[in-house]
């Protein structure tokens, strides 16, 4: 038998909770996931969902987006950024 992380046991949990939930369908994903939308005014929207504790959440998304911008950042020739504010 397979040992089993605390972060297992919650998504267990959670999708046991949502059984009973008034909602068509909803997956509950073991590992985070990463959405792009782009938009017409040439910003990309990236939206990065997880299942974590909610006292933990501002936290946690604080860091990712630190990491997210820290690695972007390192990679000029790949991601542009707006010189200023101005739009």
């Amino acid at each position: 038998m397979t040992e089993r992380t605390t972060s297992d046991l919650r998504v267990i949990q959670f999708r046991e909770l949502l059984k009973d939930a008034p909602v068509d369908q909803l997956t509950v994903n073991d590992e985070p996931s990463v959405m792009l939308r782009a938009h017409e005014n040439t910003w990309t929207e990236v939206v990065v969902q997880c299942l974590v504790e909610p006292r933990e959440s501002g936290w946690v998304g604080n860091n990712v987006f630190s990491n997210v911008m820290l690695a972007m950042r390192q990679e000029p020739e790949r991601v542009l950024f707006p010189k200023s504010n101005l739009r």
